[in-house]
């Protein structure tokens, strides 16, 4: 949530179902939708707009509401099995009453999960981990043409980021 919006979003799995003996864990079509609404009047919500992303959120950290975009940070793949994942950095914009995708950068991290995520003014910090953590940054200056501009691997496991000034990020690292 914002001052002005609040955001809900809800796993979307078209599966047999989690208990069903079918269900192969690497197969599927995993996204989230997305719902925004406006909260400025202090007395009701009233719904703006909804959309879907590829993949599924990792925290509330993984959406960040920065000049009129929505960015959200997501894994694709199955959320219980890694084969074939990536991650993915979407920017959506309210389009009438639709979340429409306006930029995107995908292929971070491959075969791997985000377990960590921050947003920061123009930027993402992604990690990602299998074996590995590696430590993405985004460049968002241009909703419509995001992309990874450096990357870093380090061992160890990271599960949280903290912006500390425009140029340094704290990251809790384990191992």
């Amino acid at each position: 949530a914002s001052t002005s919006r609040l955001v809900i979003t809800t796993p979307e799995w078209n599966e047999p179902g989690i208990l069903s003996k079918a269900l192969d864990l690497d197969d599927g079509n995993y996204e989230t939708a997305i719902h925004t609404f406006d909260i400025t009047n202090s007395d009701e919500a009233t719904y703006v707009a909804s959309g879907y992303v590829p993949g599924t959120l990792l925290s509330r950290y993984s959406m960040s509401e920065h000049q009129g975009y929505l960015r959200v940070a997501t894994t694709e793949g199955s959320p219980w099995g890694r084969t074939g994942s990536e991650s993915i950095v979407t920017v959506l914009e309210e389009q009438d009453d639709a979340l429409a995708v306006v930029g995107q950068v995908d292929d971070i991290g491959r075969g791997e999960a985000i377990t960590a995520v921050r947003f920061f003014g123009e930027t993402a910090y992604v990690v990602t981990f299998r074996q590995t953590d590696p430590f993405f940054t985004i460049d968002l200056a241009d909703p419509t043409n995001p992309k990874v501009i450096g990357e870093l691997k380090i061992p160890g496991f990271s599960s949280y980021l903290h912006p500390l000034d425009e140029d340094t990020v704290l990251k809790t690292a384990a191992g």
